[in-house]
């Protein structure tokens, strides 16, 4: 298992695209937890590598860029 931090843009990116789709609140948050539990599932596995370190996963509606180091992916 991975531990799953999110960065503080990723966290305030995530707030703002909430606010600005108040309409999508259930997609949001559930991609979000799809996210959440893929990562800390397998990271390399469920996204794609990028380049060097770095790795991007999608759960529709959301796209997001993160970082494995040892057991901690961040976001």
């Amino acid at each position: 298992m991975f531990s799953v931090r999110w960065s503080p843009s990723a966290s305030a990116d995530f707030a703002a695209i909430s606010i600005l789709y108040p309409n999508r609140w259930n997609d949001i948050d559930d991609a979000g937890d799809d996210l959440d539990d893929k990562l800390r599932l397998d990271p390399m596995t469920h996204g794609q590598h990028i380049s060097e370190d770095l790795w991007r996963i999608i759960s529709r509606p959301l796209v997001a860029y993160y970082t494995v180091d040892g057991n901690e992916v961040t976001i």
